[in-house]
């Protein structure tokens, strides 16, 4: 068997139910000679084989939605590093080139801010983008801005609807680091379960251990992180803490998934960890 080309799938929308069972506001659909059919609704990703003796079109199932596995480390408990690494970011001056699309993106979302008169809410690595609109049909007195580095991703959702909030590709740790720069500073800032980077070894690459840690700090008077590793929460809340800054972590039960990664974590039995900061808190 060899595998068919993702541009022989085509992608419907609007679908209503299948066999009484509604469908999400997206199905894939295998295009073949055959009529099309739905993939059910519990599955998300698929792989497509074609069996050229018989001309024939098989599906396979590769990850059933719900079927996500914990986070696997070599680390048992926060990073014995951690603690060297912000002391070190906060003496020095993060020098870090900032690219020219970094200025772009920067300009776009001044101008959105500017344009509704709102208060910025940034949703930093906002994936599909699925976060930015609940939280902008939800408070529609902020302006919600997601930035993710995937335009694949950005773009698997349906186009947004709504005056006060905006999707856009750019590189959140550059952008922090311009904003600090410029002052320009966010009211509300979420960080919905970000790449772990479990690895020991690649604790400059998690947001806590990354010299942009202290730009973010600068231009978010209001954090709330989320990840389903207990490791991650307990760094970053400690990392708040040696900035100087209050932290509160807890595990949280969720009504409505927020994030396509939200929605696996929770059917697949994952603790969820919250972690909020606000530089307003009076004990830190």
């Amino acid at each position: 068997m060899r595998r068919i080309p993702a541009a022989r799938n085509i992608l419907c929308t609007n679908v209503e139910t299948t066999n009484g069972v509604a469908l999400p506001s997206k199905a894939y659909y295998l295009l073949s000679k055959r009529p099309c059919f739905p993939v059910e609704p519990r599955d998300r990703r698929i792989r497509y084989h074609y069996k050229s003796q018989k001309q024939e079109l098989r599906v396979y199932t590769v990850e059933s939605f719900g079927g996500s596995k914990p986070v696997s480390s070599n680390q048992t408990s926060p990073h014995k590093d951690l603690e060297v690494l912000i002391n070190r970011y906060s003496k020095a001056v993060d020098r870090t080139p900032i690219n020219e699309f970094t200025y772009e993106v920067f300009e776009q979302i001044r101008q959105k801010v500017a344009d509704t008169q709102l208060p910025l809410w940034l949703d930093s690595f906002c994936g599909t983008g699925l976060s930015t609109r609940y939280f902008a049909q939800q408070n529609a007195n902020y302006c919600v801005i997601g930035v993710d580095q995937s335009s694949v991703r950005l773009q698997a959702e349906p186009e947004p609807e709504g005056e006060n909030y905006l999707l856009i590709r750019g590189e959140c740790e550059g952008l922090w680091r311009l904003m600090a720069q410029e002052g320009f500073c966010t009211s509300v800032h979420t960080l919905l379960y970000p790449n772990p980077w479990p690895k020991s070894q690649h604790i400059k690459r998690r947001v806590h251990g990354n010299a942009a840690f202290q730009s973010l700090l600068q231009v978010s008077p209001y954090i709330e992180l989320r990840t389903n590793w207990e490791i991650y929460a307990l760094e970053f809340e400690r990392a708040l803490m040696l900035s100087h800054r209050s932290a509160h972590r807890r595990a949280f039960e969720i009504e409505r998934a927020v994030t396509r990664f939200e929605e696996k974590y929770r059917a697949s039995g994952h603790t969820l960890w919250q972690v909020t900061s606000d530089a307003r808190d009076v004990s830190v």
